[in-house]
Parts: structure tokens; sequence; C-alpha cells
């Protein structure tokens, strides 16, 4: 089984690009997901590229990424207790305070307006 999803975004504001998420199941029956982050790298000042980062995911960390930003169409968050927008990127790598990180892993996390 392979199932893709897809959010539809312009980075800063204006370029098209998406970011994906292709779900498949291995032989043993675990879920893994190969995710695509696209971002914008400034070549000069008026001429710009679209890079893709890309990430294999599974666990916890798949749950998440799926659950609460693309069945949400969100490629970004605003959690209670954390002054700053949870991107996909920030949760895959695990670069948030691990009291946050554990809250979006385990869907605990409550939701705030972005200027709260």
């Amino acid at each position: 089984m392979n199932e893709t999803k897809t959010i539809k975004v312009l980075l800063n504001g204006k370029y098209p690009a998406d970011f994906t998420l292709e779900l498949s199941i291995n032989e043993e029956g675990e879920r893994s997901g190969f995710l695509t982050c696209p971002y914008v790298k400034w070549l000069t000042l008026e001429e710009i590229d679209i890079y893709i980062r890309t990430y294999t995911i599974t666990g916890e960390t798949l749950d998440c990424i799926e659950k609460h930003y693309f069945d949400a169409n969100e490629i970004h968050l605003y959690v209670k207790g954390y002054p700053y927008e949870i991107e996909i990127e920030h949760v895959v790598l695990k670069i948030l305070p691990p009291k946050i990180l554990k809250q979006m892993l385990k869907g605990t996390f409550k939701k705030r307006p972005p200027n709260e």
C-alpha cells in the first residue's frame, strides 16, 4: 500500500511548492514515510531556486507528522508553552525543547493562536 499526501504552499508567499508524505508498509507490516520539504534558496538578490530536503520517518514521528500536519493541511503549528511556530522539520529533526517535543509526538499539545 502506497499513499501520498500533499500540502500545497506558496513559499515566501509567491513560489508554489509541495510538501509530500509518501506512506508505505513493509513486509513486516511496519509503516514508514518518505517526506519531502521544499525551501527557497536565494542565488542572488533577484534569483531563487527551490530545493527539497528529504527524510524517511517512522513510528511516533510519522504519526505526528501525518496527523497534525498533513491531515490538517498545515506546515507549521503554534503550541501553548512555546513562543515560536513549530515547522514539520523541527519535529523530524527533534530540534525542540524536550517537553514540547514529547507533547508533539504524543499528541498532547494544545494549539494556540499565532499572535498569542
